[in-house]
């Protein structure tokens, strides 16, 4: 019996929906359609007997072709019943994981014994479409992220995104520091660390491979997130990531807004459509964009001809948050040599 999250089986509800319907709306930054459509001609993808294709056999009722090999190995059928019953399920799920009989269902009927394709890297599911502005058809991966169940990760907490301060000029004791349990422990640890004549000065990250990632981006984005994370820290509540900026160059006077801005927008397009924390990036994007599970089923898609409007997007329903700090081994004030340290760690959720 198969069990996943809100978030994966929203994935493979994407994967039918796709299939089914043979195209995608292009949302604004309001996550409404603008008209435009994307066509979809076959979905490549990982079946049980290895990488397949999904053709699309353009008839409208839900038909398609699974090849191997260039060989016909089966011919399926997706209802629009089936479809449905996959988002009601999905709706109606709880718990961390759980199984729903039509997205086995569904499963079966395309040979899958999972909806992740392993052979593409970047992407949630790989297609060959027809995007807005263009008449041939290429493969264009997309993402998938789910506003069904709980808001998305945009970036996962692990130790991989912790990053590394220098505390300079403490005149405190470490244990006091560390043996502060309260609600808000990183938060009230970094005001006793203040208050004995500490200063955080942004060291580096525990993962050089995510550090060069970032200098990808622009060579400032390291020390522009340590000091967005500072901000989040020591701040109170939940806020948007647009908020943190605001706050941050408040505080920190030698960058402009706008400056700030234009990196951290690049930054989080970037980790949606290809940088991940762990492996070596090259710079390029997927070739499709983000596609978005709206809450009542509908998907649409930001592609790469949208960008303005999908960064707009991201900076304004995007936050972050508080991961485990025993997990993610951060949050404690820490001695190698003669010099003292203290990690935080950056986790990014969208706010819906």
């Amino acid at each position: 019996m198969k069990t996943y999250n809100k978030g994966e089986w929203s994935e493979l509800y994407a994967i039918c929906k796709m299939l089914y319907d043979q195209m995608i709306d292009v949302c604004d930054k309001d996550l409404k359609s603008t008209g435009q459509k994307i066509k979809i001609l076959k979905l490549l993808m990982r079946s049980v007997l290895g990488d397949s294709e999904y053709n699309i056999d353009g008839d409208g009722n839900g038909n398609i072709s699974i090849l191997y090999n260039g060989r016909l190995v089966k011919s399926a059928n997706l209802s629009k019943e089936l479809i449905f019953s996959i988002l009601n399920e999905i709706i109606a799920g709880s718990g961390a994981s759980f199984n729903i009989p039509s997205g086995e269902l569904a499963m079966k009927e395309l040979m899958l014994d999972d909806f992740k394709s392993t052979s593409y890297v970047k992407s949630d599911v790989e297609t060959y479409s027809i995007m807005p502005h263009e008449e041939v058809a290429r493969q264009v991966g997309f993402s998938i992220k789910s506003q069904i169940g709980n808001p998305a990760t945009l970036l996962n907490a692990s130790e991989s995104t912790n990053f590394i301060y220098k505390i300079e000029g403490f005149t405190g004791n470490i244990n006091e520091v560390n043996n502060i349990t309260t609600r808000s422990k990183i938060k009230d640890r970094m005001q006793y660390i203040f208050e004995h004549n500490g200063e955080f000065v942004f060291h580096g990250m525990t993962n050089q491979t995510f550090q060069q990632n970032l200098e990808m981006t622009d060579s400032n984005l390291p020390e522009i997130i340590s000091g967005l994370l500072m901000v989040f820290f020591v701040g109170k509540g939940t806020r948007t990531v647009k908020d943190l900026i605001d706050s941050y160059t408040d505080f920190f006077k030698d960058r402009t807004p706008e400056f700030v801005l234009k990196k951290v927008k690049d930054f989080l397009s970037n980790v949606t459509l290809g940088m991940i924390p762990t492996r070596e990036w090259d710079g390029s994007e997927l070739g499709g964009g983000c596609i978005f599970v709206k809450d009542d089923g509908n998907l649409v898609c930001f592609t790469l001809y949208d960008m303005d409007d999908f960064k707009d997007y991201l900076i304004n329903n995007t936050k972050f948050e508080t991961a485990s700090t025993g997990r993610h081994k951060f949050g404690m004030l820490y001695r190698q040599g003669d010099e003292l340290f203290f990690n935080l760690n950056l986790d990014i959720r969208f706010i819906h």
